[in-house]
């Protein structure tokens, strides 16, 4: 998950990767305000987690494109024999089946990472002082 936030003093956005999964876990391993430096005018500064929204991480939607651009193909090639081999529909149903473990394997981790920036955004700190 990529966090972001806004630089006080050049206002554009300060990124960073972090592995917390909501604002309660990266306010207890980081503290409630975060030291970032700005890679646009330098200026390092103190930024409260509420302040710190989250986007998709690039790498997770790589690594789930790759299983499918390249599992798919070689799940079907594999498969392929014994499709034709077999004269029971049912087994024909599982094989073909099969072919759709790549695109499940990417859909649980665009899912997941949905997930994970919905929570992040939608929950504050001060949330858990009510």
């Amino acid at each position: 998950m990529r966090l972001y936030t806004n630089c006080h003093n050049c206002k554009k956005e300060i990124r960073f990767s972090s592995w917390e999964s909501d604002r309660v876990e990266l306010s207890k391993s980081k503290g409630d305000k975060i030291e970032l430096t700005c890679k646009n005018c330098g200026q390092k500064d103190h930024y409260h987690v509420n302040t710190i929204k989250a986007t998709e991480s690039k790498i997770a939607q790589i690594i789930g494109l790759t299983v499918f651009l390249v599992g798919t193909p070689l799940v079907f090639l594999y498969i392929w024999d014994y499709i034709f081999q077999f004269a029971y529909i049912y087994v024909i149903a599982v094989l073909v089946g099969m072919i759709g473990v790549p695109f499940m394997i990417y859909s649980i981790i665009e899912r997941e990472q949905r997930e994970k920036v919905r929570q992040f955004n939608n929950y504050k700190i001060s949330d858990t002082l009510n």
